[in-house]
């Protein structure tokens, strides 16, 4: 059977610390298979004394060291390890009593095993105020749900896709080889970021287990989580250091792995992805994406002072966000005309007259080439802060394919009618921000805001949208186009709301702000429209029964039940093997009779 070393961190958690250890020593396993080694960063309360209690046993190696950084304490604890996979475990976490006996339950599963293994497994979510666990597992929350039982660099994306240090296991060999490459005086805090990034790396890839092993501790001083109204809410710490110094170790570190050419472009390609992760500056290496990150599509109208006041306000987000703008218009010549002299000048392509606003998104989607995109209504304002709040949520949430935010509403002459729309006290979002996870709530259970506040995740699966479809499922999607493409966004990987107003509509002379009305799906026309359900629900299926192979590739089975259950299907339950004969119907695929109704 295979050995485990468990490294705990801590400092000056004495009022955890000791239930951390106690979980280790509780495992079902072989004693002599596993030790527990407990490294003390200076800790100034009562932690030295419950370590040198608890280390009667002989399980347990105590390290006491002067106050270093959490860095310096897991690279002693990795150099003192002897087992042959190494389990992280944060002072204020707990394992659950089965987790080395699943792990080794997976690896002689998984035999023949090479020497470099990164694995994450499932996590409870425990509010220490309270005494309840949220409802969703980690990898729920986080969007890891959503992915297959392995990640390989070459798909990983910028942000953390990964288990907090409690969910993560290495072989002992690649975590020395990281911890020998780190340099860890720099690394006080948040040391789990850079290692798990190196992981990815020096492997290639990230295993998940979706079994939940162990448990994340709310206790209202972590330092990246909060729970508010038995919701978790993740929180970025303001380190500006992090991202630049992160860079640098990771850049440097490609460098020193012996890698094919395939392998080395797919490394350089992935620290350039975290490189224009949301809320990352840019290193000093040169390893810059040149791609944008953000696409701004302006679906142009008549109002042509409106449209120069939009575009002068996409100019005023911070300049180390690479952007392009864009504009379709049935007008190029009015357009360029009414924007002459602004700083920021867009690309202006041309639309048929009688497009629709979905073939105006289709065209202005094909276009860009951002990262991320957004659909923008002439007169909005974004706020100056508009971008830097949208990516660093998308930063946060590993895998959100869509963020929004809450909007101001002014009159004409900027006037306020409603500070906040969709968050705060009277706002329609009920229990405030936060991430709602993908295929939670079902197809009609969600508000969402105008297409100015919500900024996409361009992706494979989100491109299907627009692609040429049939007329009658164009037609379908192009009834109630934002509120379609937020609905799939949804489905392909959940959503974050920013409850900060960070879009300014201003009305137009005579419009009336009924808030039903702002808060509503909206037609061809701009009009507050109630969505075809029932319709949607057969083009959403479409999509995935004519795209199966590439959606089977993306999600893991248990996707397809939730996607079912989420357009309200019923009973019936619509596994891969239904996709399967679904699809092979060919083109009346979206004309299932299970949502007729």
């Amino acid at each position: 059977m295979i050995s485990f070393s468990i490294v705990i961190c801590n400092y000056n958690y004495g009022r955890f610390v000791g239930e951390a250890i106690a979980s280790c020593l509780e495992q079902r396993y072989p004693p002599r298979l596993f030790e527990v080694i407990v490294v003390d960063d200076g800790s100034t309360d009562d932690s030295r004394q419950i370590i040198d209690t608890l280390a009667r046993d002989s399980r347990v190696v105590p390290i006491f060291q002067p106050n270093l950084g959490q860095g310096a304490a897991f690279a002693a604890g990795v150099a003192r390890a002897r087992g042959a996979m190494v389990c992280l475990l944060d002072s204020d976490d707990t394992f659950h009593p089965d987790k080395l006996g699943a792990l080794a339950a997976w690896v002689a599963s998984n035999q023949p095993l090479p020497d470099a293994i990164f694995l994450c497994h499932d996590l409870a979510v425990h509010d220490v105020v309270s005494g309840a666990c949220v409802e969703a597992s980690w990898f729920k929350l986080r969007g890891l749900s959503m992915l297959g039982p392995v990640l390989k660099v070459k798909d990983a994306p910028g942000s953390f896709a990964f288990s907090i240090p409690c969910g993560q296991v290495y072989t002992r060999t690649l975590l020395n080889r990281i911890c020998d490459a780190l340099p860890v005086s720099e690394w006080r805090l948040a040391v789990d970021a850079a290692i798990a990034r190196a992981a990815v790396l020096l492997a290639g890839e990230v295993h998940f287990l979706p079994i939940v092993l162990g448990t994340y501790r709310v206790h209202g001083a972590n330092d990246s989580a909060s729970i508010l109204d038995g919701r978790f809410r993740y929180r970025r710490p303001n380190r500006a250091d992090d991202g630049p110094r992160k860079l640098r170790f990771l850049e440097s570190f490609v460098d020193t792995l012996a890698l094919e050419a395939r392998e080395r472009a797919e490394a350089i390609s992935y620290v350039k992805r975290l490189e224009i992760s949301p809320g990352t500056r840019h290193a000093s290496t040169g390893l810059a994406l040149r791609n944008p990150t953000a696409t701004f599509v302006v679906l142009d109208s008549s109002a042509r002072g409106s449209l120069r006041q939009t575009i002068e306000s996409l100019g005023r987000h911070d300049p180390d966000y690479a952007v392009e703008v864009i504009v379709v218009s049935d007008d190029p010549a009015s357009v360029e005309e009414a924007i002459r002299g602004v700083s920021n000048q867009p690309t202006v392509l041309r639309s048929n007259r009688s497009a629709s606003r979905f073939e105006r998104m289709q065209r202005g989607f094909r276009a860009g080439r951002g990262e991320f995109v957004t659909f923008i209504r002439p007169g909005d304002l974004l706020h100056e802060q508009y971008l830097d709040q949208h990516l660093y949520v998308h930063r946060g949430e590993a895998l959100a394919a869509m963020s929004c935010c809450d909007i101001r509403v002014v009159q004409p002459d900027g006037a306020v009618v409603y500070d906040r729309v969709f968050g705060g006290r009277n706002g329609v979002w009920h229990g405030g921000g936060g991430f709602l996870p993908a295929l939670d709530g079902g197809l009609t259970g969600w508000i969402y805001p105008p297409m100015s506040a919500n900024l996409l995740r361009r992706s494979n699966l989100l491109a299907l949208l627009f692609e040429r479809n049939a007329p009658d499922v164009a037609g379908i999607i192009a009834a109630t186009p934002e509120w379609f493409l937020c609905q799939f966004a949804r489905a392909l990987g959940g959503v974050v709301r920013i409850t900060e107003p960070l879009v300014t509509r201003k009305l137009e002379l005579g419009e009336q702000a009924f808030l039903p009305d702002i808060a509503s799906p909206r037609n061809d026309r701009d009009c507050p429209v109630v969505p075809d359900f029932s319709a949607a629900a057969r083009v959403l299926l479409g999509l995935v029964c004519r795209n199966l192979r590439l959606f089977e590739s993306s999600f893991p089975e248990p996707w397809f039940d939730q996607f079912a259950a989420w357009l309200g299907c019923g009973q019936d339950r619509v596994t891969i093997a239904k996709l399967q004969e679904i699809a092979a119907t060919g083109g009346a695929a979206w004309l299932v009779p299970a949502f007729e109704s």
